[in-house]
């Protein structure tokens, strides 16, 4: 889904960069430094930071998700576990159940 989105405005940025070549005045403002570069380095520079960023973002939210199934898979297995145990209670009481006398409900008068 990612690479529907990025890969025209990749297309965009690249066809941008080629019919653009002109220079610009690039100013790192916190740091004061001031230099002049090609319009298309500056912006595919720009372009590839913001993939690198969103694809280690996706990469964050994939490895939380892969946790918590993990630990949802886990907890399904004991609750598996535990229904089994569960019924076989159930079975054994049944059983049990079963091997009651029966008591008559009716009283001779």
């Amino acid at each position: 889904m990612y690479w529907i989105f990025a890969l025209p405005i990749f297309i965009f940025v690249v066809g941008f960069s080629i019919e653009n070549p002109e220079e610009v005045n690039l100013v790192l403002w916190p740091f004061g430094l001031h230099t002049h570069l090609a319009l298309p380095l500056v912006l595919l520079a720009i372009f590839t930071i913001g993939f690198l960023v969103g694809s280690f973002i996706s990469w964050v939210r994939g490895v939380s998700k892969a946790r918590r199934s993990r630990e949802s898979s886990k907890e399904f297995k004991k609750l598996e576990e535990e229904v089994l145990f569960l019924k076989e209670q159930l079975a054994a009481c049944r059983a049990h159940i079963n091997e009651l006398p029966k008591i008559s409900t009716q009283q001779d008068f």
